[in-house]
């Protein structure tokens, strides 16, 4: 049988069957759940809920929604986040460098680090164009007028 295992469980599967037995214990969670002790759970930490549901379809707001509409908001609402990441970097290195803290030698190899970082984010922005470019000029036109 093939298929996904939990679509429906047509396929003959359940979640039963795919975890441990019920008396068997592997060690994998023996760690402190933080959120019972008053910490931040994962979701709540990256505000999830505000970034997942900052999409608005114009279109759908006019009551035609146009599918492609949502990749230009998520691709741009993602290199929004990467610009906001390459200023955060380029102020931490403007201000070792007005401090005068660049012959430290520990304030240098942030100031490279931190350097080397707005350069890999700009090389992933240059490759995030081809996700871009998998919608056509038409289907942009579809919900840019």
């Amino acid at each position: 049988m093939s298929g996904c295992p939990f679509s429906g469980n047509s396929v003959g599967y359940t979640l039963k069957n795919l975890s441990m037995e019920d008396n068997e214990e592997d060690g994998a969670q023996t760690g402190v759940n933080r959120a019972s002790k008053g910490g931040l759970i994962y979701g709540d930490y990256l505000q999830l809920e505000k970034i997942l549901n900052a999409q608005e379809l114009q279109s759908e707001i006019k009551g035609n929604k146009i599918h492609d509409e949502h990749l230009f908001i998520i691709t741009h609402q993602a290199y929004e986040l990467w610009f906001k990441q390459i200023l955060w970097e380029l102020d931490s290195v403007r201000e070792i460098f007005q401090n005068g803290h660049v012959r430290d030698e520990r304030n240098m190899l942030k100031v490279m680090t931190r350097m080397h970082r707005v350069v890999v984010i700009f090389k992933l922005l240059v490759q995030q164009f081809s996700v871009l470019e998998t919608m056509t000029a038409l289907d942009f036109n579809d919900f840019s007028c």
